[in-house]
């Protein structure tokens, strides 16, 4: 067990670095949350809304109780998806104080099957080597 829990967001654009960072699907299940994102249309309740853009695949209410974290960054940014496989693209908000704006993501889960979610802000760039 992590002695860093409660962590469901992380926020790379707030320097002027680019910054690499690698989220392992076991640090995501030992530090973050569930279903504090969710699927607002399918009335399931939880900090922030999602919405699916284009004809990408739609996650299911089982989906949304997974462990999430969210990764806002810039296109000097780069996450590893190392041990994640792209589920859909969307978009989200409401999740951060006073933001009402829809911002796009890219949604992976766990390769593995675990019960794990990491949101990726669109313009960070992403990398399976570091």
């Amino acid at each position: 067990m992590s002695r860093i829990n409660s962590i469901e967001y992380i926020d790379l654009k707030t320097d002027v670095y680019s910054n690499q960072l690698t989220i392992r699907v076991d640090d995501v299940l030992d530090m973050a949350g569930s279903n504090w994102i969710n699927d607002t249309l399918s009335g399931i309740n939880g900090e922030g809304g999602w919405r699916n853009a284009g004809s990408s695949t739609t996650m299911s209410s089982s989906t949304w109780q997974y462990h999430q974290i969210v990764i806002d960054g810039t296109s000097q940014d780069t996450v590893s998806t190392t041990g994640w496989t792209l589920l859909t693209t969307g978009m989200l908000n409401g999740w951060q104080t006073r933001d009402n704006l829809f911002h796009p993501y890219d949604v992976y889960i766990a390769t593995d099957g675990r019960p794990a979610m990491m949101m990726v802000e669109q313009p960070i760039v992403r990398s399976t080597v570091f």
